[in-house]
């Protein structure tokens, strides 16, 4: 079996915003890759649109 490092976030979107959400996505997914993650889990509905 293998194992796969992962990276739950608990963070909040900008309000109405996809664009400012997509790019905090961005930056939190290269943080946890920093740290070892190979996959991100993000909150349900995490981007609005």
């Amino acid at each position: 079996m293998t194992k796969i490092r992962a990276a739950v976030v608990q963070n909040a979107p900008v309000a109405f915003d996809t664009g400012a959400t997509m790019t905090k996505v961005a930056t939190l997914v290269a943080q946890a890759a920093t740290q070892g993650a190979q996959l991100a889990v993000f909150p349900e509905a995490f981007v609005g649109g």
